[in-house]
Formats: structure tokens, sequence, C-alpha cells
């Protein structure tokens, strides 16, 4: 935004343009004429005339022009929003080159590109986050972080909620499904991946879900005995199957509780009456049974599928993580489908419980961000993988970066997340990332935004005046956004008018800039988003366990603290309303 101008200041910056103007025609009038032949005296007259007029009035037009186009405000400190592309792209390359490593800026390695911008390869492994509301082009932008992940030969994982990735890269020979609704999906091997009594306490709790508040005690118990159940399995040295879980979490439940106290000793004092010959369990130990059993019921369709299509591929994340196996194996895909909302949250909960102990142990060497062999973690939609699962990404964010992983998540708005897991854990799974990508957003999500980027301080000029007269100008330091809302919500696809693409804003360290990021290559029609299951929707539930009666009980619940009969009928109820959406217990 410009100021008005007195013209005694265009006068001034005329003049000092012209002086400056005079003084470059100097060295032509001075000492030249002893260097020009007699002949040629005349001519050399005029164009030293020619050349300091030119210079001058050249030098006045442009001080003159420069004193009438004085800008209000100038950057003083903090974080700049640029909102010209061209201006946007050079400003954010420059800050990128900086972090350039030696091989990227010999040309070596590249970085991903975000529109227009070559990010820093150190870059990548701090993540990106992107959120926009539907329609707003994220499926545009993460297929462009895909493609150019696919060829540079890195491997990913990636939450596909809508089917649009399965349709654009699904390919038998180096991709894996792992939503078992799907008839294309492999079983995950999770005998391979859980092999010893930590992970199966990781996979345990994972299942079990996190419980809250006066639920908790329940959630963490249902943990530890589904993890006894294969610790025991461990500890005889068998090389379990789902069909094996399954009929331990299928038998009576005092069988049931005596099996887990095979792996884990301390199960007899968690649910003691299952070990003093008592004729039924305590309201407290019915309740966390009845935890367990809600966690589980997709154990028991899993299983069934296990058994029936056995000629199924089996996959272990944890060997491909290493690479140990699946060398042909690229792209692995958590499908989701919003009919078995509950039963993806708990298998894939489960499954990036198991991701998450590799990107965290030793096991996973450390690699420079240069190296070749990167992982991908792309996780659209990420609210929807639930609770359990929002904890092992953000466990897998922070401890995979020195590991060469690099996450993607993203999400139509703020407040999905907030559901989820509540504000305050929230709050650093949105904070920690060091590229945040701004889409098309509700007001609510934009008024976040521009809250978390905060103010800058400028330089601002005022015009002063006094009866309509200018009289003069005075400075002042000001604090202002550095980005309005409005910037924000007024995001748009631009399909016709040039440049096309998805308009954006990305935030990168202490500048913003809005770009426009390019739309993929188009591709013919793909793989089927869906290939339904028989296997999975139909099921195969075991024999159901003799009916356990539960009597009211006074008094504190054996193995408990005091209070814990009411606490216990509180997990009930919350099981009950969980068996709605999921079917029937098979025990209790």
């Amino acid at each position: 935004m410009q100021i008005k101008v007195r013209i005694e200041e265009i006068a001034a910056g005329a003049v000092l343009g012209a002086s400056l103007g005079l003084a470059v025609a100097t060295p032509f009038a001075v000492g030249m004429p002893s260097l020009i032949p007699t002949f040629a005296a005349g001519g050399w007259g005029f164009v030293q005339s020619a050349i300091a007029f030119c210079l001058t009035c050249g030098g006045a037009a442009l001080g003159g022009w420069l004193a009438s186009t004085q800008e209000r405000d100038s950057h003083s400190r903090g974080a700049r929003y640029y909102s010209d592309p061209i201006a946007a792209v050079r400003a954010l390359q420059e800050g990128e080159v900086k972090q350039f490593s030696a091989g990227q800026q010999r040309g070596g390695v590249r970085g991903i590109e975000i529109g227009g911008v070559h990010l820093a390869r150190s870059r990548e492994v701090g993540h990106v986050y992107a959120v926009g509301l539907p329609g707003s082009g994220k499926t545009v932008l993460l297929t462009s972080i895909i493609d150019q992940a696919i060829t540079r030969g890195d491997r990913i994982i990636l939450h596909d909620p809508k089917g649009d990735f399965i349709e654009r890269y699904y390919n038998a020979k180096c991709t894996v499904l792992l939503g078992p609704w799907d008839e294309r999906a492999a079983v995950w091997d999770a005998s391979a991946d859980i092999d010893s009594p930590a992970l199966a306490d990781e996979f345990g709790a994972s299942v079990a879900g996190r419980g809250e508040g006066q639920n908790k005690v329940f959630h963490d118990s249902a943990g530890v005995v589904i993890a006894g159940l294969i610790r025991a399995e461990l500890r005889h040295g068998s090389v379990w199957s789902w069909k094996d879980l399954a009929s331990s979490l299928s038998g009576d439940p005092f069988t049931l509780i005596r099996r887990a106290a095979e792996g884990n000793a301390q199960i007899k004092t968690l649910m003691p009456s299952a070990f003093i010959d008592a004729d039924e369990l305590t309201q407290g130990e019915k309740a966390v049974l009845s935890v367990m059993a809600t966690g589980t019921t997709w154990l028991l369709n899993y299983a069934a599928l296990d058994a029936t299509d056995s000629d199924r591929e089996r996959f272990s994340l944890r060997r491909w993580q290493l690479r140990e196996a699946h060398d042909d194996v690229q792209i692995v895909v958590l499908n989701s489908h919003t009919v078995y909302q509950t039963a993806c949250e708990s298998i894939f909960g489960a499954m990036l419980a198991s991701v998450a102990a590799i990107a965290s142990s030793p096991l996973l060497p450390e690699i420079s961000a240069d190296s070749a062999g990167g992982y991908w973690s792309v996780f659209d939609e990420f609210p929807q993988l639930g609770a359990t699962a929002l904890a092992k990404i953000q466990q897998i964010a922070e401890l995979g970066r020195s590991r060469g992983i690099r996450m993607v998540t993203a999400l139509q708005d703020e407040s999905q997340l907030s559901a989820k897991v509540g504000g305050e854990k929230a709050a650093p799974m949105l904070a920690m990332q060091s590229t945040r990508i701004y889409m098309r957003s509700s007001d609510k999500t934009a008024e976040a935004v521009c809250k978390r980027v905060g103010e800058r301080e400028i330089m601002r000029i005022n015009s002063t005046a006094e009866s309509g007269a200018v009289q003069g100008k005075t400075k002042q330091v000001v604090r202002d956004p550095v980005i309005h809302p409005g910037e924000l919500m007024g995001l748009r696809v631009r399909r016709k008018e040039p440049p096309v693409g998805v308009e954006l804003v990305i935030h990168i360290e202490d500048t913003l800039g809005k770009l426009v990021q390019s739309f993929p290559e188009a591709r013919s029609a793909g793989a089927a988003r869906l290939i339904e299951s028989a296997t999975w929707r139909n099921g195969s539930l075991p024999t159901a366990a003799p009916a356990l009666v539960q009597p009211a009980l006074e008094g504190s619940a054996a193995g408990f603290p005091s209070g814990f009969d009411d606490e216990g009928d509180e997990a009930e109820s919350e099981a009950e309303q969980m068996n709605a959406e999921n079917g029937p217990l098979n025990f209790l």
C-alpha cells in the first residue's frame, strides 16, 4: 500500500535523480577530448551533450517516480507472507537453497517440488502437514508428492480413505493392500511382526484402545490380558496364527484368563478370581473382559479370512521395513472402508503400532536424508485412523526422522483431530512439521492457523494533515497479523486461467508464500477402488462360550480399587454401545 506524497518530495527526488545522472555522464566529458581525433571533435561534443542530457533527464524521471511511489509499510521483524506466487517462489527457494546438502547443491539428489519450490532433503524428513476442505485440492497435492517419491524409488505406506490412490497406483506386482475387506488384500503376518513379549504388549495395548478417566484401568488391563495370550504362544515356542488367537479369545472366561497368565504371571494378581476356585468373576474383572471382547471383535472375522482364504499373500510390515522380505513391494496401502470404521481403527492401529516399534528401534539403521531408499508415510484424512493410530503416528514422526522417514499428514479441518484426541493432545500433532501447507479452509481453521502463525512488526509511515493540507509524515512500529483468515478462506482451484492448478499457502520457518500446485499427469482408468471380500463380509464366528452370569456385587471388586464396581458398570455400558456397531460379543 502506497502513501500520499507531497509535490516537493517528487521534485526533490527528481533533482537527486538528475544529479546522479549527471554524475554518471561526467566520465564521458572529462579526459575524453584528448583521445578524440581533431576532425571528430565537433561530433564528439554533440555526443557528449546528448549523453549528459539523456542521463540527466532519465535520472530525474527515475528519481521522481521513486519518490512518488513510497510504500506505507516496510517489514521489520517476524514471519513474512508473499501473496504474489512469483515473489513467493523466489523467497522460499532462496531459503531452501541455504539448507541444501553438498550433494543436493551439486545436483546429485533432488528434493520434492511443491508449487515450484524444491525442498531441501533435510526439510523432507521434518515432515509435511496439509489442511484443506473437500474440493480444495489436497488429493492433487498428495498425488504430486507420491508421484515424485515413486520416481525416486522411495517406499511408501499410505492411508487411502476413498480409493483414489488405489485407482491410480495399484499394481499387484508392487502394491500391497492391508484392509481385509478387499479381495486383493494380503493378510498381515502378525506372528512375524509380533515375536517378542514387548511387541506383544504393544499389540495388546493398541487392540484394547486408549481409555480415558475412570475407564482407563479397564482398557489397560484388557491390553495386558490380550498380550498375555500372545506371550503364552511365544513361551511355548509356537508360531501363532490369527486362528489360534481367536480360539483363545473365544474360550470360557476362566480358561482365557488362565491361558493369558501362562504368558504373564501378573495376570494372577490382576484377575485373581480365576485362580482361587471362585464361582464367578468380580464385576471389575467382567468389565475388563467386556472391554477386551469389544476391542477384539474384528479378530474373529480376520481369523476366518486367514483360515478360509489360505491362498492370500502373508505380508510382514516389519520384514518389509527392514528390507528382509517383499523387496518388490514399493507401496503399502491402508485402505479404509467407511462401513467398517471401527475395524479400520483397530486393525490399522495395531499395524501402526508395529511400524512405530520398528521406526524407533535400532534395528532400523539411521541414514542421511540424501540416502536412497527413504520411506514416506502419507496419511490422508489421518484422524479417521483413530486415537490409537494417532498416538503411533506421533511416535513415528518424532523418532523416524533420523531413519529417513518422511511423513505427510492431511485432514479437512483441524476440529476433526481435536474431536478424536482432544485439543491438548492435538496441539503437538499440529506443531512438529517443518513444512505446513494451507489450502482453502473453514473459518475456524483459518483463524486457528493465523493465530498460530502470529504477528509481525512493520515500520509504518503515516501522513499527517491539518485543515486538509498534507503537512508531514510520522513513522511508527506496529504489529500486524502475518496473514489474515480471508487469505486462506479465499484460496481456490484454478481450472481455466493460467497458471492452472491448486492455490495453496506454504509455510516454512518464517516465510509464507502463496503458490500454485499444478495438476498431476492424467492417467487412464486404473484399478477398481474396491473389490469386496465375501469372506470378510460374511465372517465365521466361533461357537459362543457359555454365558456368564453377572449378578450385582456389594463392596469393592476383588483385585481392583474401591469404587471399581461403579466404574465397571460404566465400562460395560461403553462396551454395549460399541457392540451395537460391531456385532454381539463372542463371550460374556
